[in-house]
């Protein structure tokens, strides 16, 4: 088993993805902790979790490899808690697109403007940052060396940061 440190803004969806890499084993993590998923982890509370079960290395060495820890209490609690020292928050959001014509690489998505992409998943399959460019000016994403086919479903987790 290996620990986890909470950090200020965390829930527990957080946590999850931040040990495992997905939320596949968000029951297991609160189930072995005793954890109550309506509460908000305490900034420093330590969480076991089991790293031989982590379903989504790609995600958890991205996590790694570029030093992010999630802090968005996207799931439960106040998603919009505002940092008091810095008088300011970040806004979570996730959207999907789904493709209606074969060979789409274009995705225009105005609930996107002036957001930065967390991850892009294509159905099943994280893209990788090079697999994709995006325009946050317009919220434009587009697909580099691959497209969509008709039904192909995108599914995109960005953040904004709110100055209040």
């Amino acid at each position: 088993m290996q620990q986890f440190n909470c950090v200020y803004g965390s829930s527990y969806s957080d946590v999850c993805l931040n040990t495992y890499g997905s939320l596949d084993y968000y029951i297991r993590l609160l189930n072995d902790n005793g954890l109550e998923p309506d509460h908000i982890p305490d900034s420093g509370l330590a969480v076991q979790w089991n790293e031989t079960l982590v379903s989504n290395q790609v995600t958890l060495t991205t996590l790694a490899s570029n030093n992010t820890i999630y802090a968005t209490l996207l799931g439960y609690g106040n998603p919009r808690q505002v940092n008091p020292i810095i008088n300011m928050y970040v806004d979570p959001s996730n959207a999907t697109y789904t493709a209606t014509i074969d060979g789409e690489t274009v995705i225009s998505m105005p609930a996107l403007q002036g957001a930065t992409i967390v991850s892009v998943t294509k159905e099943i399959k994280q893209l990788v940052s090079t697999q994709y460019t995006f325009d946050p000016n317009v919220g434009t994403i587009t697909l580099v060396g691959t497209s969509m086919v008709a039904g192909e479903t995108l599914f995109v987790l960005s953040k904004k940061t709110i100055i209040t």
